[in-house]
């Protein structure tokens, strides 16, 4: 019998293009990538033209002003994580993909302060220990969230996955 490889893209949300796919790198029969998809997620999910392909492609690694560039392009922002309950569902989804260790978000310090890039308001917060206590970060002045699900200032040229908002 013939193997056959997929590459697994699963429906999540039928909100917005940026947040239905989540790209799975695992090789798989088509069979046990439905059985993957179904278990964590809804189902495979269908790309119905090159350009959904091409723009899916286009979420890999990029440095935080990209990835906010990329999520602007496409009519939405990087995700704004405003209560316990969003972040645990972005932890989630980041924890079964095999992505970097920490994600961009849309937490930025400016003037002084740490500020969601589409202005909500910081009222919730999640840093990991002892990183909201630094004033005035000098190169680490990106937020970005961990697979444990804390949150952490960051290099701003590093290039991480993110998740749109």
């Amino acid at each position: 019998m013939e193997k056959i490889i997929f590459r697994v893209i699963i429906f999540t949300s039928a909100c917005c293009l940026s947040k239905k796919h989540v790209h799975v790198l695992k090789d798989l029969k088509w069979a046990d990538a439905r059985a993957h998809c179904r278990n964590y997620y809804t189902d495979l999910s269908p790309l119905t033209n090159e350009l959904e392909e091409e723009v899916f492609r286009e979420s890999e690694e990029k440095t935080w002003e990209e990835a906010l560039k990329y999520c602007t392009r496409n009519q939405d922002s990087l995700s704004s994580l405003l209560s316990e309950t969003e972040n645990l569902l972005a932890t989630k989804e980041i924890q079964q993909t095999s992505i970097t260790e920490r994600v961009w978000i849309g937490l930025r310090y400016l003037e002084d302060e740490w500020l969601w890039v589409n202005g909500d308001p910081l009222v919730y917060k999640n840093w990991t220990q002892g990183e909201e206590d630094l004033q005035c970060p000098l190169k680490r002045r990106c937020g970005a969230l961990t697979k444990e699900g804390e949150w952490e200032n960051w290099d701003c040229q590093e290039k991480l996955h993110f998740i749109c908002g």
